[in-house]
């Protein structure tokens, strides 16, 4: 693989990988991407045109204003007023409790999550059905819910309703937690779970 970084004014990169077969490049500053990542293939007769229309636009400004997405970030919680009440450390240990509830119980936790400038779900869903959540900087989540109960449905045929079985793991979860310095809520309006606030 061969990569090239330069940099431009005011701290934009431009950053180039090419491989025997595929190439991309985009543009960063302070280490965090602006721009879209542009594919260009194999290197061909016009490579060397698509490459310089990019750096010319490097060189005119058109990226000067970008914003990181720290600085996005940083904006909407300027502008909603919010104040952090969590740090990587403290969402390292959510996500070590809910393994640990999911390794004793042998049931996955259902969780939902809402990232800074964002719309949130109404949905739950599993960490291991994330495909997003491992590149996610957990300095980005307003707030992530918990529901330890696992929910079994059991098919009865088509003449009657199936049945639901659950299994509450509250007990668990609050055992766990309650360890450490994390301050969490039971929400009234969803019962069984609970919230913690990244930023409020």
């Amino acid at each position: 693989m061969i990569s090239i970084e330069v940099k431009f004014a005011h701290g934009i990169h431009f950053v180039l990988y090419q491989t025997f077969w595929r190439g991309y490049y985009y543009a960063t500053r302070n280490g965090e991407q602006i721009s879209h990542v542009y594919n260009m293939g194999k290197v061909g007769k016009d490579t060397h045109i698509y490459l310089q229309r990019f750096i010319n636009d490097l060189h005119s400004g058109r990226f000067d204003k970008r914003k990181t997405p720290t600085e996005k970030h940083l904006k909407y919680i300027e502008n909603n007023n919010l104040t952090s009440y969590m740090n990587k450390a403290r969402w390292d240990q959510v996500f070590d409790i809910i393994r640990q509830i999911e390794n004793q119980t042998g049931h996955d936790v259902l969780i939902n999550y809402k990232l800074l400038d964002e719309d949130a779900e109404d949905c739950y869903w599993t960490i291991r059905g994330d495909e997003y959540l491992p590149g996610i900087n957990s300095r980005y989540f307003q707030w992530l819910k918990i529901r330890p109960t696992h929910v079994t449905r059991v098919y009865r045929g088509r003449l009657l309703e199936d049945e639901y079985t659950s299994e509450n793991h509250t007990d668990i979860f609050l055992e766990k937690i309650s360890t450490t310095n994390i301050k969490y809520e039971a929400l009234e309006d969803e019962e069984g779970t609970f919230i913690i606030y990244g930023y409020k």
